[in-house]
């Protein structure tokens, strides 16, 4: 196992060395090397307007560039002259790495340093000033560069009121050309393309990144978890290590490319890469390389770890969520371990605490010390017993309670119970339970008994009338008369039938069984078509039907049936009970969700409760001279809110009003 350990560190090592040394590589060969260059898009259009005045002074000293105003005094004008001969020399570096030729084109004089192959260049450019100083230049994109550019750069950090002019080189040739390959940082700064420099630069750590990833998922988990950093962090919270791993790549890579900007605009941050330009600058970002692709593998290693061991189960276990869980864990433990109340302990403990005190003070007192503890000791003792005692009674205070409410009788307690007052709550709020346990017994308990006495009555009157009518039927062979008992017949059949779908519907609402089958309907036209249809037992009412809507139409996932279930009942129930010559107001508004409200007057004084008239069997009329199954409320209450709706009932004076919840 040890050879292992050793060869697989070894293993990572030499990845993270090598994707480090080809990641600088990377860097440097994008960084440091190029085909063109483009003045326009680059920093270096400044500098080569510096070295063509340069050029000027080298082949023409004799020739003043500066013209000065004649208001200007002597003192002044050396002044400027002295700035601008600082310009000019500030940008010496570039006579080291730019290769140019500058030609006297009066005289025949040369100053050659085009000792470079036109193949090996970057960039290559030729520019001619005639006697009178008009430019000619081989690429013409550039001519405003050398003209008006030209003189405007060369006085930009000069103090000028505008009055000093540049006067153009006149006689003069100057040919210029960049090397693809540069060492000098000065000059690579003003040729490179940063924006280029740190794509590839983001890519490769990307790309790095991931090899070291996949590589890490190749090596047994059970090697890298004895290894250090990884054996170390693998133990730590998950939060711990995202927070470590983030800052560790943040630094690292913000870092780098802070070197990297600094590099290529010659403002690098640290100053030991000042000190030694290119060799330090590799070294330092060999070192973050090294770092970020480290705990790039840590992160590999950390995905493999959890996939190891299970998503949930790491989450549970390395989480301060699960340092939480078990610290509450063990708190609810020694709760439900404690045989008295968190205040009973600690008068027990300031018991203790007085008692050893006290003790300790006897004992340094002479002669009566001895006999004081045992009166003490004594005292303490029968105090002790006594308490005992109350707890004792206590005690079988609560065993005669329990057997009390096994007999069936709830008496409540009402004296105080010490450390058992908690469990005297409890038994009383049981107490209170099991009354209205009672309560919801006898209730339904009368609920059946009403249940047989109306499906008795209900059941009886038309089994009754179709029994009569089938005799009258068998008596008589006069046509008109047949056929009004046939009439009759099929009306009380079609009760009965009503009131038996009824007593179905509520058992299977009442069993959990209601089939739901929703469908896209349009509201609107459902309670339309149940007007419709109603409209005979309306009619009959002389009731004057208002109906409202924000809506012509509004789609909605329902049940078909069972809404016009709901809303045949809620109209039916209006024919039955509402004052005759009123107005029903029915509304429809859609928001939020959908609102249906039926209004009517009750012909009949309502001397009953929204929750009485809603429960099975109740009827508004409690004459029962009404034909009817008592359901139809209660039908309609089931049946909305098993689709998700709320129905509210409202009764207020007169006023009987039934409003429909149903999500859009």
């Amino acid at each position: 196992m040890m050879k292992k350990k050793l060869i697989v560190s070894f293993l990572i090592i030499a990845i993270l060395t090598v994707l480090s040394s080809l990641s600088v590589h990377v860097y440097k060969t994008v960084a440091y090397s190029g085909n063109s260059i483009d003045l326009t898009d680059s920093n270096l259009a400044f500098s080569l307007q510096q070295l063509v005045l340069y050029g000027d002074s080298r082949m023409h000293p004799e020739h003043s560039q500066l013209v000065f105003p004649d208001k200007m005094t002597e003192d002044k004008r050396n002044e400027i002259s002295q700035q601008y001969k600082d310009i000019l020399d500030s940008k010496s570096y570039l006579f080291d790495e730019v290769y140019y030729k500058f030609t006297n084109t009066q005289n025949g004089s040369v100053e050659d340093k085009l000792n470079i192959n036109k193949k090996n260049k970057r960039f290559h450019l030729e520019l001619t000033y005639d006697h009178n100083g008009t430019l000619h230049i081989n690429k013409s994109e550039y001519y405003d560069l050398f003209t008006n550019q030209l003189i405007d750069g060369a006085l930009e950090n000069i103090d000028n009121d505008g009055d000093i002019k540049i006067d153009n080189p006149k006689n003069l040739k100057v040919e210029i050309q960049i090397p693809k390959v540069i060492t000098d940082r000065k000059l690579l700064a003003q040729v490179s393309d940063l924006e280029a420099v740190l794509g590839f630069f983001s890519m490769t750590l990307f790309c790095g990144s991931i090899l070291i990833i996949i590589f890490m998922c190749f090596i047994p988990i059970e090697i890298l978890k004895e290894l250090n950093p990884y054996k170390t962090m693998k133990d730590w919270f998950f939060i711990v290590n995202v927070v470590i791993i983030s800052l560790a790549l943040g630094i690292a890579g913000s870092a780098m490319i802070a070197m990297i900007q600094g590099d290529l605009s010659n403002q690098v941050p640290l100053y030991f890469i000042k000190t030694n330009t290119q060799f330090n600058l590799n070294i330092a970002l060999f070192t973050l390389f090294m770092i970020f692709y480290l705990f790039a593998s840590i992160i590999g290693f950390g995905l493999k770890y959890i996939v190891s061991e299970g998503v949930l189960n790491y989450f549970s276990e390395h989480t301060f969520i699960h340092l939480f869980y078990k610290y509450v864990k063990e708190k609810n433990e020694q709760l439900s371990e404690m045989a008295i109340s968190e205040i009973e302990k600690k008068n027990l403990a300031l018991t203790c605490f007085v008692s050893i005190l006290f003790l300790s003070l006897l004992s340094f007192v002479p002669y009566i010390g001895i006999p004081l503890m045992v009166v003490y000791g004594v005292s303490l003792y029968l105090h002790l017993n006594n308490k005992l005692i109350d707890i004792k009674q206590h005690y079988q205070q609560l065993i005669d309670q329990t057997n009390r409410m096994i007999e069936g009788e709830f008496k409540e307690i009402t004296e105080d119970l010490g450390s058992f007052n908690d469990l005297r709550d409890s038994l009383n709020k049981v107490k209170d339970g099991f009354e209205k346990a009672v309560d919801k017994e006898v209730s339904a308990s009368k609920m059946k008994t009403e249940l047989i006495s109306n499906v008795s009555h209900d059941l009886k009157t038309p089994l009754t009338c179709i029994k009569n009518y089938v005799v009258l039927l068998q008596n008589t062979k006069d046509e008109q008369e047949r056929e009004a008992y046939l009439k009759e017949l099929n009306h009380y059949t079609n009760r009965m039938t009503q009131l038996i779908e009824d007593l179905f519907d509520v058992a299977r609402v009442n069993s959990g069984e209601m089939n739901i089958k929703k469908t896209e309907l349009d509201i609107v036209s459902l309670l339309n078509q149940a007007l419709i249809e109603s409209d005979e037992i309306l009619s009959s009412k002389k009731l004057q039907i208002i109906k409202n809507s924000n809506v012509d139409k509004q789609m909605v996932m329902l049940d078909g049936e069972k809404t016009y279930r709901v809303f045949e009942n809620l109209i039916n129930n209006i024919g039955k009970y509402a004052l005759d010559n009123t107005r029903v107001y029915i509304d429809l508004n859609v928001d939020e969700d959908i609102t249906i409200s039926f209004k009517n007057i009750s012909k009949a004084e309502m001397n009953f409760t929204s929750e009485e008239i809603v429960e099975r069997f109740k009827r508004g009329d409690k004459s029962r001279h009404q034909s009817g199954s008592g359901l139809g409320l209660a039908i309609a209450k089931s049946f909305t809110e098993v689709q998700e709706g709320k129905f509210d009932l409202t009764i207020d004076g007169d006023m009987f009003k039934v409003v429909l919840h149903f999500k859009k």
